[in-house]
């Protein structure tokens, strides 16, 4: 069997969940599937409600009040308003790993591929934030930002520019950045 192995990028993945309201897209990626001509397979509407529910179940029981999201459409994960990020990070990553895994529960890694492309999109973001005016802010290192703190609440005009450009160009973004 595969060993698997705990990687900076890994742990980045779990700080920048909570603090960069991107999209996870662990979660989406056993939501699509492409099959063959003629499968009669299909991605189950019913089981990505049930994850969908109990994602949104485990937070609550966590203690946050949150809404079941929307796994077929992707899920943003900002942290509650009044939540601290570390532990809605944490709290929510030990949800996601009770989902199964065609619906990205499991302790799945992420691929080279998909750290790289994570990279890219993180340096897309902090070039967004310095031309918005913010000229001193960093370029991520392994997927994250050093020495930028965020906030969900009360944010400074250098956070709001880091959660537009996150938006925007951040992975799975839902703006009209490429």
């Amino acid at each position: 069997t595969p060993t698997r192995r705990r990687t900076p990028s890994r742990r980045c993945f779990g700080s920048a969940l909570a603090a960069t309201a991107v999209l996870l897209p662990a979660l989406l990626a056993g939501c699509s599937t492409t099959d063959a001509p003629g499968s009669t397979s299909s991605p189950s509407v019913a089981g990505t409600a049930s994850a969908s529910s109990q994602l949104g179940e485990c937070l609550r029981d966590a203690g946050y009040n949150v809404p079941d999201p929307d796994l077929s459409k992707g899920v943003v994960v900002a942290p509650p308003e009044g939540a601290d990020p570390d532990r809605y990070a944490e709290d929510f990553d030990a949800c996601r790993s009770k989902l199964p895994e065609a619906q990205g529960g499991g302790s799945q890694e992420p691929s080279d591929a998909e750290v790289a492309e994570w990279q890219q999109s993180q340096l897309k973001v902090a070039e967004c934030v310095r031309e918005k005016g913010f000229e001193d802010f960093p370029d991520p290192v392994d997927g994250d930002f050093p020495g930028v703190q965020l906030s969900t609440s009360g944010a400074s005009p250098e956070q709001e520019a880091f959660f537009a450009c996150s938006n925007e160009f951040g992975p799975n973004a839902t703006g009209s950045g490429e």
